[in-house]
């Protein structure tokens, strides 16, 4: 089990993460980690690999780091 499966199972519009004037509800993380997750795995992303993520302290890097967690990098 990894931090990504352990803070994705929420599927409601909680909010998640609030950054600045704007909040992300749990089930709208949920599906941006789904997508980024598999446009990861759609490069060859496997377990183990690294992956470098060059991104300010905002969702995206948010976003990024869990994507990058689910699909095992």
């Amino acid at each position: 089990m990894n931090l990504a499966s352990v803070l994705l199972p929420r599927h409601t519009d909680t909010p998640a993460l609030t950054a600045g004037e704007s909040t992300v509800g749990h089930a709208a993380l949920a599906d941006a980690v789904a997508r980024a997750a598999g446009g990861l795995a759609g490069l060859g992303v496997a377990p183990g690999d690294r992956v470098t993520i060059i991104a300010g302290n905002t969702p995206v890097f948010v976003v990024a780091y869990l994507a990058t967690l689910w699909s095992g990098g």
